[in-house]
């Protein structure tokens, strides 16, 4: 209360008040009455002793409303954990009265409200999940509060996993409000606010970088996995790491439960997988860089051949490990925020960020994990970022209730909690520097580049060939046999040796397209470009185009004349392994000899390996027909008379190859030389497809002989009406690369113009019936499965008798 001075104007007089001095501790209530009156006595000047009273005044005490809101005091928390802020709201007014919350509020942190609790005199602890309920609860009659009293207020929050470093504040504001007493009417005072600002230490923070190196030679890749504790408080041991299904056995039951896990999976590629080249090796100082003094705690490499990380895991580390990592197990000490076992508080040894990648950066680690790996192989294996992975670190942390940090939520600790250390260590995104505590940035590699192309025969890119004849077939020389004709022109054969063939001319210009493959065999995707060497003789051009029947260059080639080049201008983008077809125009002039092979050499060409060139070629040989028939008569019989003289000599001086004389009755034997002058697949180690070489198709070589045409064999003798031979003999024989052979399949025909066809042979019957044989034949040589391959030859044989009856 205020004091204040009455006014010396009365006579002297003495007032006074029946109130409790403004000293004292107690405010008066209100609605409390205050009343005085003031006596007087004198004595008149006739000695009469006189008295007197004045009016009474009453004076009401009136509601005076007030408060004091404290808070408890800074705090400093940690990420994850569980935070309670106390308010305390005082009454320092002259009555009881409840208080109206406009405001009890958390920000910052991404801190979380878990709920508000209240107590208020007399009463028991209330709990709340919203604000409106704890407003609603304090401001009701029954929770007034007298004055001098207090109430309590207290809000719970979570910290959020990410709030290291920053700041939480709390604040609560409050009126308290005053109900009518008597004739003092109901009062609201002034708000009162206090604020209560926490800050975010960082928790136990695991800072795990890594690095690379590959070696230059080998294309080893040697990882180094740094780990050190950036944060505030210890890193504490995982006891779910103690579940016999991890395996690790002692290393995780022996002394303190549990222990730290970093875990890093060995890549996979489609191609090749990597594997652990040499031994791993775990380096840490006792005592230093946040790594405890502790004697009985240690480091080493430890190994899964589980593909989830879940199971299997030793010392042991091979070739068939599928997870390399650092186990960090063992000690005695308690653990406590500032020591125990796991790793100490080192917040000078790393940050959370600046690293490679932007991720965590590590400067002074507590233990230090090396280990090599071979690089992937197969098509792809050299392309950027052809293997990833990243190290997975848990932990527990210092919450009364410890949860194990890693890359996933956060997860209470436990025998338990196996599923969530498998998810947390099977984490592949790298973290950035927002990433979770635990994880290392994300470390990309891939082998060293092998570039490797090669075109050849289509389906079949890497086949070997000899289009040279050297006898040993090789990448270089492999080819295509390609067959084309003039339809005006039919390849015929104008040599009548069957070991020296001549053809005729094609009689106008031909076009044809021919197709091959190319495929990028190297392990890098790559770009190719691609080249054809036109047949080096006058009229001849080629141009590489992008498909059957098509004039449209490819990938801007322009055509090339007689051994000049046709090229790509742009390469073409081929990944690596894929194969793609292209295809060659081909012009071929009027005049190209049949039966000649006319060479078209492509190349295809890559990037080169360092110094070494990256190139491939094949073959285009190009036939004007392919299988060449020599026809050769001999005579077996002259049929001439012993006695006669002459030119035509004794009977048997005109037999043999190549006489051409012979008396009615005498025999011709008639020989059909066939030969498949195309390339083969010859040469040791050839690969050709058989697509790639020319051979008929089954059962298609078919042979006709007519005798009925002018001046053949079964021609009519002028002004008769018979013919000039009997007609064939005896059944057509065939030898198929000096071998009979039997199966061919043969249709005749009889007389002239001819009947038939008919598969009876009918022989003549000399003297007899019928006279003739068949005029016309036609053979499916071999049968239908015979196939006349490159370099086969084969003879068809039939013969006749002149007429001599």
């Amino acid at each position: 209360m205020n004091t204040r001075a009455l006014g010396a104007g009365f006579l002297a007089a003495l007032l006074f008040v029946g109130v409790a001095p403004a000293f004292a501790a107690t405010q008066t209530p209100a609605g409390t009455s205050i009343t005085n009156q003031a006596s007087a006595s004198y004595t008149d000047n006739n000695g009469n002793a006189l008295s007197a009273v004045s009016n009474t005044v009453t004076t009401v005490v009136q509601n005076a409303p007030s408060l004091t809101d404290t808070n408890g005091g800074n705090q400093t928390v940690t990420p994850n954990q569980a935070v309670t802020e106390i308010f305390t709201l005082t009454n320092t007014g002259n009555s009881p009265g409840s208080f109206n919350l406009s405001g009890a509020t958390i920000t910052g942190g991404s801190a979380t409200v878990t709920n508000y609790q209240a107590t208020v005199p007399g009463q028991s602890i209330q709990t709340f999940a919203t604000f409106a309920a704890l407003q609603t609860y304090l401001a009701g009659v029954a929770q007034s509060v007298v004055a001098g009293a207090a109430a309590i207020v207290q809000i719970n929050y979570n910290v959020g996993a990410s709030a290291a470093a920053t700041t939480i504040t709390g604040t609560v504001t409050s009126t308290i409000v005053d109900p009518a007493v008597g004739a003092a009417p109901t009062a609201t005072s002034a708000a009162a606010t206090s604020s209560e600002t926490d800050t975010v230490a960082n928790d136990g923070r695991l800072d795990v970088a890594k690095s690379s190196v590959q070696n230059a030679g080998t294309g080893v890749i040697t990882y180094t996995v740094q780990a050190n504790n950036g944060g505030s408080f210890t890193t504490h041991y995982v006891q779910a790491l103690s579940n016999a299904a991890f395996g690790f056995g002692a290393l995780t039951t022996t002394g303190t439960i549990g222990g730290i896990l970093i875990a890093d999976k060995i890549p996979t590629f489609a191609g090749g997988n990597p594997i652990i080249s040499g031994a791993p090796s775990v380096a840490f100082t006792r005592g230093s860089n946040g790594f405890p003094a502790d004697a009985s705690e240690t480091a080493q490499a430890v190994c899964s051949t589980s593909t989830l990380g879940d199971s299997a895991w030793s010392t042991t580390c091979n070739a068939a490990s599928k997870w390399i990592g650092i186990l960090i197990s063992g000690g005695s000490q308690a653990n406590t925020q500032t020591g125990g076992d796991g790793l100490l508080a080192n917040a000078a040894g790393s940050t959370a960020t600046g690293g490679l990648n932007g991720g965590p950066k590590v400067t002074a680690a507590a233990v230090t994990l090396t280990f090599a790996i071979t690089p992937p192989t197969g098509p792809g294996s050299a392309n950027a970022n052809s293997i990833i992975n990243v190290a997975n670190g848990v932990l527990t942390n210092n919450n009364s209730t410890p949860q194990i940090i890693g890359s996933g939520t956060a997860t209470t600790d436990g025998a338990g909690a196996t599923a969530a250390v498998v998810t947390d260590i099977g984490n592949t995104t790298g973290n950035t520097g927002a990433g979770p505590s635990g994880a290392s940035q994300a470390i990309p590699n891939s082998a060293l580049s092998a570039f490797a192309v090669f075109t050849g025969p289509f389906g079949s890119a890497t086949a070997l060939g000899d289009v040279t004849n050297s006898g040993t077939a090789t990448v270089n020389n492999d080819f295509t046999d390609v067959a084309f004709k003039d339809a005006a022109a039919p390849p015929t054969t104008t040599s009548s040796d069957p070991t020296a063939i001549v053809g005729n001319s094609t009689a106008n210009p031909i076009t044809f397209w021919v197709r091959n493959d190319v495929q990028n065999t190297g392990n890098k995707d790559d770009n190719i470009s691609i080249a054809v060497v036109t047949p080096n003789v006058v009229g001849w051009s080629s141009q590489l185009v992008t498909a059957n029947n098509s004039n449209t260059a490819l990938n801007g080639a322009t055509a090339a004349g007689p051994g000049a080049t046709s090229s790509t201008s742009v390469p073409i983008a081929l990944a690596s392994g894929a194969t793609t077809t292209y295809w060659t125009k081909y012009t071929a002039p009027a005049g190209t000899s049949a039966f000649t092979a006319f060479d078209a050499k492509l190349t295809a060409t890559g990037s080169p390996n360092g110094a070494v060139v990256n190139t491939n070629d094949t073959h285009n040989e190009l036939y004007n027909g392919f299988i060449a028939l020599t026809k050769e008569a001999t005579i077996e019989s002259d049929g001439c008379p012993s006695t006669t003289t002459g030119t035509f000599g004794t009977n048997g001086g005109n037999v043999g190859a190549g006489t051409t004389k012979v008396c009615p009755g005498g025999i011709i034997r008639y020989d059909i030389f066939f030969k498949n002058v195309a390339k083969g697949n010859t040469g040791t180690g050839a690969t050709l497809p058989a697509t790639a070489v020319l051979s008929s198709a089954a059962g298609t070589f078919a042979m006709l002989d007519d005798g009925t045409t002018a001046g053949s064999w079964f021609a009519t003798i002028p002004t008769t009406s018979t013919f000039v031979t009997s007609g064939v003999n005896a059944v057509p024989t065939l030898l198929v690369n000096a071998v009979s052979n039997t199966n061919s399949v043969c249709t005749y025909s009889f007389g002239s113009p001819a009947a038939g066809p008919t598969t009876t042979f009918t022989a003549p019957v000399f003297g007899g019936s019928p006279s003739n044989g068949p005029s016309k034949m036609s053979c499916v040589i071999g049968g239908a499965a015979f196939v006349a391959n490159p370099g086969d030859t084969g003879t068809l044989t039939f013969r006749v008798t002149a007429r001599l009856q």
